[in-house]
């Protein structure tokens, strides 16, 4: 298993970080350091079967989300570390944790709807974000739903956080095929394509702990999207059948 250096994974514990954990471990991937954030009441417990692939060309692999989080945790980190009860990433301690072990890169899988506050992104740590969409033309949430009814396939594209919301300088994009019938896309398929993308940066970012190219976002062709309504919802989750 290839380890990078000084590497801290700061995962909630929801489906998405169990997805990244996942995929981590099946790509032979493994980090320095994990900060596992609980809440009271864990995310997700869809399952699936493990490496299904979604088309003949394409092997995207979901997670089987009944597995815990620290159980494969334990397998990709060094050390890693619990912040119980988690209250938000600016009363959690999160700061000073940073500031103490001062990572090389954070991969960053927080709980949704949460933004790393412009002090902890003031430490100078690139935060490695992987977006469901393809920037600049995808911002916002539920992205996937709009770019599988505008364009019958997903994109996913990885960011260096800045304190805009997906504003940050592009490092890597990917464009994925739309699921396969019947897959959840919230907990499953959504998830499962950022780690692919995920897994692809870190493995090129491990060569030389440096990333091989960064592309600023053009405002001119940004979009920003919103929750997306239960009805263009269901829509785009028909259009996959």
């Amino acid at each position: 298993m290839n380890k990078p250096v000084d590497v801290l994974f700061l995962a909630a514990d929801s489906s998405r970080s169990k997805t990244y954990a996942q995929v981590m471990q099946h790509s032979g991937l493994s980090v320095s350091r994990t900060l596992l954030l609980r809440k009271q009441k864990a995310q997700g417990t869809n399952s699936a079967p493990f490496g299904k692939p979604t088309s003949p060309d394409v092997e995207i692999v979901l997670p089987d989300l009944k597995i815990p989080l620290v159980e494969t945790v334990e397998k990709i980190s060094d050390k890693f570390d619990i912040v119980e009860n988690y209250g938000g990433i600016k009363r959690s301690g999160i700061i000073e944790y940073l500031a103490t072990h001062r990572p090389k890169l954070v991969i960053y899988s927080g709980y949704g709807g949460e933004l790393v506050p412009e002090e902890m992104l003031g430490l100078g740590i690139p935060f490695l974000h992987i977006h469901s969409g393809w920037l600049p033309e995808y911002r916002g949430s539920t992205t996937v739903y709009y770019s599988l009814l505008n364009d019958g396939n997903c994109g996913v594209t990885a960011i260096l956080l800045k304190p805009e919301i997906d504003n940050g300088d592009i490092v890597a994009r990917k464009k994925y095929p739309a699921p396969p019938s019947g897959v959840d896309i919230d907990h499953l398929y959504d998830n499962a394509i950022r780690a692919d993308l995920l897994s692809e940066v870190l493995a090129g970012w491990m060569k030389n702990h440096e990333f091989e190219g960064f592309v600023e976002q053009d405002e001119s062709e940004s979009q920003t999207y919103y929750v997306i309504h239960p009805v263009l919802k269901h829509l785009a989750i028909l259009s996959t059948s």
